[in-house]
């Protein structure tokens, strides 16, 4: 994609993707009764967010398929980090995969994400364009030629006092 194509939004979704991926499955784990997770799982569930993020453009012909797109994006994502937290985690075991605080908590904070996300995109996108048509456009300044000046040249027009002359001085014989 040619970068002058690139829309406000579109950093502003794969930023928002990045972060809310890691802190909803944080959340989630911590209401399912998982507890503070162990740092392996944390970082991964947080290179599983950039990784995502970095996916995140999509392009959008209409807000409610930027919604849609957001959703499976963001559900795939915390399937993801799930999986990341529960790896290594010794207190996994005592909550279910499926427990009913993490699905209630992944139901809601998956779709409403997405909306916001999305809203969030739109007017990111509103703001910069109303932006850019206050502005006046930039104008490309060449610097100014430079004004060609005669200098006299510096010629002594007598001879020079303490050089070496033309004559010599005279010779007694």
């Amino acid at each position: 994609m040619h970068p002058a194509s690139q829309r406000p939004s579109d950093a502003l979704t794969r930023v928002a993707v990045g972060a809310v991926v890691p802190a909803v499955a944080v959340a989630a784990h911590g209401v399912a009764g998982g507890g503070i997770p162990g740092a392996a799982g944390l970082l991964v569930s947080v290179a599983i967010g950039g990784l995502l993020g970095c996916v995140a453009h999509s392009p959008r012909r209409t807000r409610t398929a930027a919604m849609v797109t957001t959703t499976l994006l963001l559900s795939f994502a915390q399937v993801a980090c799930h999986w990341a937290l529960a790896v290594g985690d010794a207190g996994h075991a005592m909550h279910q995969a499926g427990g009913p605080g993490m699905l209630v908590m992944h139901a809601i904070a998956i779709p409403v994400s997405a909306v916001l996300l999305v809203l969030a995109a739109t007017l990111a996108d509103v703001v910069t364009s109303t932006i850019r048509s206050m502005t006046p456009p930039p104008v490309l300044r060449t610097p100014a030629q430079p004004r060609m000046r005669w200098v006299e040249p510096l010629v002594s027009s007598g001879p020079v006092l303490g050089g070496p002359g033309v004559r010599g001085p005279p010779v007694t014989a």
